[in-house]
């Protein structure tokens, strides 16, 4: 199986991981519940939750402002962190920022900006007992799962992405080779033919039978489709095929189609 680490999906660049905000199709993608993926989609715009390698982090000043409290910020924040035994570093963190000085009665000041943690900003949210509060903390614990379920998903679809480069290569290389072997009917060429060979031998079909049978859109992708355990057939197959093309030179389609069919029995 293809060796892969969360930082080679990270700087892996593709559209077929995803980033960034959160869209609506995208959380369908994961089975997202319809309140969840409402409450993320409006959310995620006022208290923006920041990822980073390891950790999930809040701007306490937005959620000060969503939440409503009396007390302005300063006060707010440093009473939370007193009365709850907040820890620094590891409760939250402290930025100070090196730009943007304003100029008061009191001189030059800088404005100090707290990072929370996801699971401090849903502590906040709870004890503040407010509409806001729950709703913040609802909104915090289903992008929390979101993330989760999107690393999963991407982890999941790495090794294929990671395969198809491979195979993508062998493909260039023996282009000419593999273009007088390849069907009559992979009228798109040989990176039609030989994807469509993963098709079948996993799904038994093509992909448009497939889209029509899943009531898919044309543009739609079928890996997307697939389950973890299938996702890891086709990386070994893409893998498996490379190999096929580059080391031992099979550039015969029908030949490869049941080297790898008769592999996948073995896989499955």
């Amino acid at each position: 199986m293809l060796k892969k680490t969360k930082e080679a999906i990270k700087n892996y660049k593709s559209t077929n991981l995803k980033s960034g905000k959160f869209k609506d199709g995208e959380l369908d993608i994961y089975d997202t519940h319809m309140t969840d993926a409402e409450i993320i989609l409006k959310y995620q715009e006022i208290l923006p939750v920041l990822q980073d390698e390891n950790s999930s982090t809040v701007n306490a000043r937005d959620l000060h402002n969503q939440l409503g409290v009396g007390k302005d910020f300063s006060t707010w924040i440093k009473e939370k962190i007193e009365n709850y035994g907040f820890e620094d570093k590891i409760d939250y963190s402290i930025e100070t920022p090196k730009t943007g000085n304003q100029k008061g009665k009191g001189g030059d000041r800088r404005s100090i900006e707290y990072s929370l943690t996801l699971s401090t900003a849903k502590e906040l949210a709870m004890v503040q007992n407010n509409d806001a509060g729950r709703i913040a903390r609802k909104y915090f614990i289903a992008i929390e799962n979101a993330y989760k379920n999107r690393d999963d998903w991407n982890y999941d679809r790495a090794d294929t992405l990671i395969g198809s480069k491979e195979l993508k290569k062998a493909i260039i290389i023996n282009n000419k080779k593999l273009l007088v072997e390849k069907p009559s009917w992979a009228k798109g060429g040989v990176h039609q033919a030989e994807f469509c060979m993963f098709n079948n031998v996993i799904i038994g079909m093509c992909a448009t039978e497939y889209r029509k049978l899943m009531g898919l859109k044309k543009s739609d992708s079928i890996r997307n489709t697939f389950t973890e355990q299938q996702l890891e057939y086709v990386a070994e197959l893409e893998k498996y095929d490379a190999d096929l093309i580059m080391v031992q030179g099979i550039f015969n389609y029908d030949k490869r189609q049941e080297i790898l069919t008769k592999k996948y029995t073995l896989m499955a």
